[in-house]
């Protein structure tokens, strides 16, 4: 079940809240830490394999199911289900032949009629949107992306000489773990 992202809408982390972590009140890293906040949710997302900042996924498969789970929670919106027709011709479903729970995590979408798709690979797409926003974001979720950001802005190289070996990231590592989302079992 492959899926595609498109970019997010923003991070779920302002760059006011990186700035105040790291202890910067200039302009002049603002870039920097713009990609070190990417960066981190990047890899936070990576380790939890949840969305953490909102935006538009499209969940691809071969055909229907009776019941398909969206990957990456939070899903806030199921915004449209297509398939291509044997004629090739692109259909969407209506709402009313879906049921979509939104409290489940991962969200599930049911089918109530399933459609008569092309056979070929990704003939059924699930558009929905997933992610949090600052006000939702869990706090040790935002922590460990800190933690992260805080590490990188500090040792901006994959080496540092001359000193004892530290690794922050088991930190950021536990603070994530309770948020991993376990899809299939």
């Amino acid at each position: 079940m492959p899926t595609t992202r498109q970019p997010p809408e923003r991070e779920p982390l302002s760059l006011e809240a990186a700035k105040l972590h790291l202890r910067v009140d200039h302009d002049a890293e603002d870039d920097l830490i713009e990609g070190l906040v990417s960066a981190a949710r990047e890899h936070a997302e990576a380790i939890t394999k949840r969305s953490l900042a909102s935006s538009e996924w499209t969940l691809h498969l071969d055909r229907p199911a009776a019941v398909i789970e969206l990957p990456r929670p939070p899903a806030l919106e199921v915004l449209r289900v297509e398939y291509d027709a044997p004629d090739g011709a692109v259909q969407e479903l209506p709402p009313e032949a879906y049921q979509v729970n939104l409290v489940r995590t991962p969200a599930r979408l049911r089918l109530l009629e399933l459609p008569t798709v092309a056979d070929r690979e990704g003939a059924v797409r699930v558009v929905y949107k997933a992610g949090y926003t600052d006000a939702t974001l869990p706090k040790s979720v935002a922590q460990a992306m800190k933690l992260l950001i805080g590490h990188w802005f500090e040792h901006r190289e994959d080496v540092i000489t001359g000193t004892i070996a530290t690794e922050i990231q088991k930190a950021s590592d536990a603070l994530l773990a309770p948020h991993r989302v376990n899809l299939y079992g």
